[in-house]
């Protein structure tokens, strides 16, 4: 008959299976529970659902072959607190990075510091800005302000400069050397130009002259003054000036014609008389001028004749139209007769 079980027994036991499971003991090659036990003895009280017990000889052996196994993986396994220290050197402890590293208090501080400092700079600019508004010219206006002021190159256009000058000086000196140089004497006149019979031989020569240097370009349905220079701009240099003293009788020719090689016009000004009273010169006309004889299509061109107020020059101002670019040309026929 199987004795009852003994804690004391039990505790035996125990003792014997971890000397058997520690290394380096010699275990028996089977266990064998005291007194002929069976391995299924109950150790306790405690029972399984199935009525079993909850510890016996055989879990008791296998839980503690368990446990020797696990702490033999533990020791392969396990960190020793030299090795952890060692792997923990190159990490930072929470307070070592808050000082090393900015923390997120520090960063929004920072974004408000500049976020203020952008405001405040922000502010200065615009009101830089509404005074520099406020005290700036704008384009508009100082356009509108240079309107009536003359730019150099206008200027040299619309005013003598001393360069137009002096050729001109040198073109009146240089006239009044050659007529100078080829003045005729009263017997050589009367020997070579004047016929014996009929001509005055004792008063002054007054023939008629031609002055034959107006010229000009323009664009259909543009206006070109015609001077001597074709700059279009008459300065007294450049034009027929009328004569001092006197009237002077004038017949005046224009001609236009087109590049499209078709259109032409030519205008004729008759019975003209000019005077240069010393304060303005003026211009009258007798009768009708000559219509406009045209070669090409019908279209509205027109010549105007005129004085010019300051230069008193014989102003003549051609306009073409149709097609093409217009060359003019004009010639003045006259002759100044003393009072």
């Amino acid at each position: 008959m199987t004795k009852p079980y003994s804690p004391w027994g039990a505790r035996l036991l125990v003792t014997g299976l971890l000397l058997f499971m520690m290394p380096g003991v010699q275990a028996a090659p089977q266990f064998v529970p005291p007194n002929g036990l069976p391995l299924d003895t109950p150790l306790g009280p405690d029972r399984n659902a199935d009525g079993s017990a909850a510890v016996s000889f055989r879990t008791m052996g296998r839980d503690i072959a368990k446990n020797a196994t696990d702490l033999t993986n533990l020791r392969e396994t396990a960190v020793t607190k030299e090795a952890l220290a060692s792997a923990l050197t190159p990490y930072l402890t929470g307070n070592s990075a808050d000082t090393r590293y900015a923390t997120p208090s520090s960063v929004t501080a920072a974004v408000k510091v500049e976020t203020d400092r952008a405001t405040n700079a922000e502010q200065s600019q615009a009101k830089d800005l509404a005074h520099l508004r406020d005290a700036a010219v704008t384009g508009e206006a100082l356009t509108a302000s240079l309107a009536p002021y003359l730019t150099g190159t206008s200027a040299d256009a619309r005013y003598a400069t001393p360069a137009s000058v002096a050729a001109a000086v040198k073109a009146e000196t240089d006239r009044a050397t050659s007529a100078e140089q080829t003045k005729l004497d009263k017997a050589d006149a009367a020997a070579t130009y004047l016929p014996l019979g009929g001509g005055d031989t004792t008063g002054p020569v007054n023939g008629l002259s031609v002055y034959r240097n107006l010229f000009g370009s323009s664009v259909s349905g543009a206006s070109v003054t015609l001077t001597s220079d074709n700059t279009g701009v008459l300065n007294g240099a450049n034009c027929f000036v009328v004569p001092t003293g006197g009237v002077t009788r004038m017949d005046v020719t224009v001609v236009g014609i087109s590049s499209n090689g078709t259109d032409a016009v030519l205008q004729t000004f008759s019975g003209l008389a000019a005077r240069n009273s010393g304060s303005a010169a003026t211009l009258a006309r007798a009768g009708n001028d000559t219509t406009y004889p045209a070669f090409g299509s019908s279209q509205a061109w027109s010549v105007v004749l005129g004085v010019d107020a300051p230069t008193r020059c014989v102003s003549l101002t051609g306009k073409g139209a149709g097609t093409g670019s217009w060359k003019w040309r004009a010639s003045i026929r006259y002759e100044t007769l003393v009072p």
